[in-house]
């Protein structure tokens, strides 16, 4: 991307969906977010699971690799947030203005979509509430997420993913047919 696209597309309102773990796999180099969300661009994070799909290694491949880009750390933060925070509210209103969903409230009209962080992993126990995602992102978590609610159904649950013995059944039996 050229510094005159990166420009057109910060200035055309279009949300830059960003996939770092799977853009370091492949080896195809790293967007310069630093430079678009300067020139106004919103982005998102998200995965083709290529490797996991982990909303939290997605933010810290982001800003690792803009830290080997730049060779200065705590690039994409911003204001009195610490990296860790300023990274989920940046890729958070990203994707919900990629998704048209109205978010980041809990009132009326908007979508019941929350995350609940494991106080039970120890990379975030007895963390600062300001310091909470930063730990999630670049600590040592094994499982950072308790629970996950999507437009007020809940989804996961105690750590565990609500029809994770369907899923997993199913992949079995995926795998199954393929050895044959």
């Amino acid at each position: 991307m050229t510094d005159d696209e990166m420009d057109s597309l910060a200035r055309s309102g279009a949300v830059a969906g960003l996939a770092p773990t799977t853009e370091a796999d492949l080896g195809d180099g790293t967007f310069p977010a630093k430079e678009y969300v300067a020139a106004g661009g919103a982005l998102g994070v998200g995965s083709d699971s290529n490797t996991f799909i982990d909303p939290f290694a997605e933010l810290r491949q982001l800003e690792w690799s803009q830290r080997l880009r730049l060779h200065r750390r705590n690039v994409l933060g911003s204001g009195n947030l610490p990296v860790g925070a300023s990274l989920w509210a940046r890729a958070a209103r990203g994707g919900a203005q990629a998704l048209a969903q109205t978010t980041g409230a809990i009132a009326a009209g908007h979508r019941a979509d929350i995350v609940v962080l494991n106080g039970g992993d120890a990379a975030l126990a007895h963390q600062k509430i300001d310091d909470t995602l930063d730990a999630a992102i670049f600590g040592p978590c094994r499982q950072p997420v308790r629970d996950v609610m999507s437009g007020g159904v809940w989804i996961v649950r105690d750590g565990h993913h609500a029809r994770q013995s369907e899923i997993f059944a199913r992949y079995r039996a995926a795998l199954r047919s393929l050895e044959r």
